[in-house]
């Protein structure tokens, strides 16, 4: 019997999905997530639906397990951003109050920044999803905490920035994350600088926009009048 392993790449995606298949592929995804709430005593992560999340230092980190609907295959991507920065966007979005919600609501509340990629664990589940669970638990947390020990030794706007650079196929930094981190990092004028770039150029972003009183304003604006007062 074929036992699960880490591999480098994730399959190629299928045209056509076979629906008794993908139909045991949910209840495997299911399993699995199962599986690992039961390791989680101790480790100091939790579980919200299929994504896992820790604040390790200064640092909010999650992993969102996906498991394929046409591959016996589970990627676990890891993210991770600045407790700060979602504190920043709230204040600017008069939404303060979001303080107070669970830890979890800063990986899946819509108003929020969303997090960086920073790695992914690819797994050959082979339909295991004990053993399966065991290489999240072994391999995904390991890796996390690697991440996070390596950005923290750099102010994380200055890290995002450098993501760009990385390749012309790296995605560019999602605008509120890179805004808020700015501003964390205390690089207040490059933060009002990179807001009037991208209002400019609406392709270079995507993201938030808020509907106040029948009419629609962009995070990107409550982020300007924040910075307007900032010094």
């Amino acid at each position: 019997m074929q036992v699960p392993s880490i591999v480098e790449h994730r399959p190629a995606p299928q045209v056509k999905t076979d629906r008794a298949f993908a139909k045991s592929r949910r209840a495997f995804s299911k399993t699995v997530l199962k599986e690992v709430r039961s390791r989680l005593k101790g480790t100091g992560w939790r579980l919200s639906g299929n994504t896992l999340f820790k604040q390790i230092d200064a640092l909010f980190v999650c992993l969102r397990v996906q498991s394929f609907l046409n591959a016996d295959h589970t990627s676990i991507s890891i993210e991770l951003k600045p407790m700060e920065v979602d504190s920043i966007l709230w204040q600017a979005l008069d939404m303060e109050t979001n303080e107070g919600q669970p830890l979890s609501f800063r990986a899946s509340a819509a108003f929020q920044c969303w997090a960086s990629i920073v790695d992914t664990v690819e797994i050959n589940d082979a339909n295991q999803a004990s053993q399966t669970a065991e290489l999240i638990v072994q391999h995904a947390f390991t890796r996390a905490q690697s991440a996070a020990s390596a950005v923290s030794g750099t102010p994380f706007s200055v890290w995002l920035e450098g993501l760009k650079d990385e390749g012309s196929d790296a995605a560019l930094p999602h605008t509120a994350l890179l805004v808020c981190a700015m501003i964390a990092d205390g690089r207040v004028d490059e933060a009002r600088a990179k807001v009037d770039q991208v209002l400019a150029q609406p392709s270079l972003h995507h993201g938030i926009v808020m509907k106040s009183g029948g009419s629609f304003t962009h995070y990107l604006e409550s982020l300007k009048a924040m910075l307007s007062v900032r010094v």
